[in-house]
């Protein structure tokens, strides 16, 4: 970082902490306790830090990077070529990476506007989006709008773009039937997906001033939202991603098909982002600021300091079992080393039980029921 922006952001501090320190000394006189309104202080200073070093940021990256898959899907419509193709699934894959930082934030005006689900909805409906290519609606953005979340999206883009080898995918546009007619499919897909990226950034644009102001320690509070997205997501990671495809619901058989996206072989790769996506989340890390304000320095606030430090090492142990994963790959791992599978779960196992109780029950905070279940 360069000394000029070293001084904006110390200054920034500076003026912060002046704010605060006069606060302090005259909160009695408004009804509220110096500790109650210094615990308000961090919460408002950790929910800044949230929107405006990591959700602006991951906001404005996945417009980019949906732009880019856009043009490139119309440039393989323009011309239908094998570079072409693995040009979109390299720039796919980029765009998923970013997207699973960002799906994290889920949560109050956005989560009830259901855009994280029209994005992304695994798994997708394969029959579905078949029977509209083999149909004779006409198929622009605007259809793909139209339709079910489960036929469109990141992971119908997953289905159209990967097959078992680049040559096979190929012919799906080149020579197989309605060949033509899954291009124009895979071009509106890319389409309507960087019309919803722009959809997220505006959405946050108008949260913001309210997701920064909810900071009551209650079911609606900003802070209370954050730990149940983050909860719901290990879950998700145990129940679904893992928990499935480890045969946890069918007496241990495996099944490779359950892995979220399977097709591209970035089941991997998904955990990594939403493993990174957590642990900066705890930490606050999103930006070089002198004032980085995460649940790490929220909870050594409280008084927490060894809770923060037993939660940072799982999250360490949870990434030494993701590098553990044999080539990469949890596909290759469930055929070869299912107890390395097994053995990264049951560490996400135990990141839940100190984020979802011990950090939780440390905080204040209320966990509400998660429907995790994948379906």
């Amino acid at each position: 970082m360069n000394k000029l922006l070293k001084k904006k952001y110390l200054k920034r501090y500076l003026i912060i902490l002046s704010i605060s320190t006069t606060l302090f000394l005259g909160c009695e006189k408004d009804g509220i306790s110096e500790s109650e309104f210094e615990i308000q202080f961090y919460r408002e200073t950790q929910l800044k830090n949230i929107y405006d070093n990591e959700i602006v940021s991951l906001t404005s990256q996945f417009i980019i990077e949906t732009s880019k898959l856009k043009d490139l899907s119309e440039m393989f419509k323009d011309q239908t070529n094998l570079s072409n193709l693995e040009a979109i699934q390299t720039q796919w894959i980029q765009m998923l990476k970013v997207w699973k930082l960002l799906e994290l934030y889920d949560v109050g005006e956005i989560s009830d506007s259901f855009i994280y689900f029209r994005i992304n909805s695994w798994p997708s409906n394969t029959d579905f989006i078949n029977d509209f290519i083999d149909g004779s609606n006409t198929i622009d953005e605007a259809f793909i709008a139209s339709i079910g979340s489960s036929s469109k999206g990141i992971s119908g883009m997953e289905y159209l773009l990967f097959s078992d080898t680049s040559f096979e995918s190929l012919e799906r546009f080149t020579t197989a039937t309605n060949a033509s007619r899954r291009l124009n499919y895979l071009v509106s897909c890319s389409q309507n997906l960087y019309a919803m990226s722009q959809t997220v950034e505006m959405l946050w644009q108008n949260y913001e001033p309210q997701f920064i102001s909810l900071l009551e320690n209650g079911t609606d509070g900003s802070q209370n939202e954050i730990i149940n997205a983050m909860v719901g997501l290990i879950e998700q990671i145990i129940i679904s991603k893992l928990g499935k495809p480890l045969g946890d619901n069918t007496g241990g058989i495996v099944s490779l098909e359950e892995l979220e996206a399977y097709r591209s072989g970035t089941s991997l790769i998904i955990l990594e982002q939403h493993l990174i996506s957590l642990e900066r989340c705890f930490t606050g890390d999103f930006a070089q600021t002198p004032f980085r304000v995460g649940f790490k320095k929220y909870l050594v606030q409280l008084g927490y300091e060894e809770l923060s430090n037993s939660i940072l090492e799982q999250f360490e142990t949870c990434t030494n079992s993701i590098n553990a994963i044999e080539s990469n790959s949890l596909k290759f791992a469930l055929e070869n080393n299912k107890e390395s599978v097994t053995n990264l779960r049951n560490n996400f196992r135990d990141l839940l039980v100190l984020i979802k109780v011990d950090m939780s029950n440390s905080i204040g905070s209320t966990i509400t029921f998660n429907d995790n279940d994948g379906d």
